[in-house]
């Protein structure tokens, strides 16, 4: 329970091979634009 609430967690870890064209996008993105502004906000 969280904030009186019952917690519920979702995953799914199923996936497929990326084409290296998407991990270089991805690449591009993680390393010049990510960023993560709420940060610690939560209470977990």
């Amino acid at each position: 329970e969280v904030n009186g609430s019952r917690l519920v967690y979702l995953d799914n870890a199923a996936t497929s091979q990326k084409p290296s064209a998407v991990l270089d996008v991805l690449r591009d993105y993680y390393e010049g634009y990510n960023s993560n502004v709420h940060r610690g906000i939560h209470y977990l």
